[in-house]
């Protein structure tokens, strides 16, 4: 069952959402399989991303990583405060 973390941009079109240290663990759960999927839906009220992850315990993780490199303290105005469910 698929984890989803949903959260609205808040940054300008072009501008960095993350570090590059955040980056690269993106990337690096993006071709392990661990992060499914990562889509952006435009809409009147604002841009929304979805992560996908192969499950909770993998979201705790990739979260975790970030907090080990303060990205919150960094970047974390960014983003609106994170809605997480799991979907079928």
């Amino acid at each position: 069952m698929s984890h989803v973390v949903k959260y609205k941009k808040l940054v300008a079109a072009g501008e960095e959402e993350i570090t590059p240290e955040a980056g690269v663990i993106f990337e690096t759960y993006m071709a392990d399989g661990r992060l499914e999927d990562f889509d952006t839906v435009s809409t009147m009220a604002g841009t929304y991303a979805y992560m996908r992850f192969v499950d909770s315990a993998t979201a705790d993780a990739y979260f975790a990583e970030l907090d080990a490199i303060n990205e919150r303290e960094a970047t974390g105005a960014n983003r609106s405060d994170f809605e997480r469910y799991d979907e079928d």
